[in-house]
């Protein structure tokens, strides 16, 4: 432990250092740095990057919304999957079981659907992730073969964890290149409401003594949902404008909107 303490209070004097070497810094030079660092970073600049075009508000809504559900859908997953498995019946050696296999899927299923999804583009394959998630957790509520619940797992773990890095491949291509670090740092950071409501919900659910079947009911809508939310987000208007102009000004945003 204190191992652990000294570089955490080493970081923590090198912080405190840096705020009095500001405060007692040029006044005027802070200023604008922190008004330079607020125009750069602001996130209403996600909703009008470009010429004030209403598809980014849009967009940017869905991003954040559908991030959430694929956080809450992961953590929801590696917290409560092998006791909501023990409690369907299976012992604690084959529960644990589950959640390793729903990794391991994550892993190597997301390998292979990428390529797919460099072939196709992020938003079909995105609506697939999402509804192969909640396919996947609906066959879990069932009384399957074990061997039919694995593969169920594998899928959810590609649909889960898969979704969300596909998600943020898309949100790094939808926003122009000056944006990029904006928009992955709001998304993330918004998108840990799901990953801190999905413990204690699904923890409430159990709780109450419902039947297990409705733990997966509640990681199931979060993909359903998901999926209606990427149908619902425009094409970026600097990639439509830049289609339209017979793709000048380069690859990178045609590529946008073609996903």
């Amino acid at each position: 432990m204190r191992g652990a303490a000294v570089p955490a209070s080493g970081s923590g004097l090198v912080l405190v250092l840096i705020v009095v070497a500001f405060r007692s810094g040029d006044g005027a030079a802070t200023g604008r740095l922190g008004r330079r660092f607020e125009q750069r970073f602001h996130v209403s600049h996600l909703s009008r990057p470009g010429r004030g075009s209403r598809s980014y508000v849009v967009a940017t809504v869905c991003f954040l919304v559908m991030t959430c559900l694929c956080l809450f859908m992961i953590y929801g997953f590696n917290t409560w999957l092998p006791e909501i498995m023990r409690r369907a019946g299976h012992s604690a050696g084959s529960s644990l079981g589950f959640l390793l296999v729903f990794n391991i899927g994550a892993v190597v299923g997301t390998l292979i659907i990428s390529l797919a999804a460099d072939r196709f583009g992020s938003k079909p394959i995105i609506t697939t992730t999402y509804l192969v998630s909640s396919v996947a957790v609906i066959l879990l509520s069932l009384r399957l073969p074990t061997t039919v619940l694995y593969a169920a797992v594998a899928l959810g773990g590609v649909g889960a964890m898969g979704t969300q890095s596909f998600v943020l491949a898309y949100v790094s291509k939808h926003y122009p290149v000056r944006m990029g670090a904006t928009a992955m740092g709001w998304m993330l950071g918004f998108g840990r409401l799901g990953s801190m409501l999905a413990p204690p919900l699904l923890g409430l659910i159990i709780g109450a003594g419902l039947a297990f079947q409705w733990n997966f009911y509640a990681l199931a809508v979060p993909g359903v949902i998901g999926a209606l939310l990427v149908g619902l987000v425009p094409r970026a208007p600097e990639a439509a404008a830049a289609a339209g102009h017979g793709g000048v000004g380069g690859t990178a945003r045609p590529l946008a909107g073609q996903t």
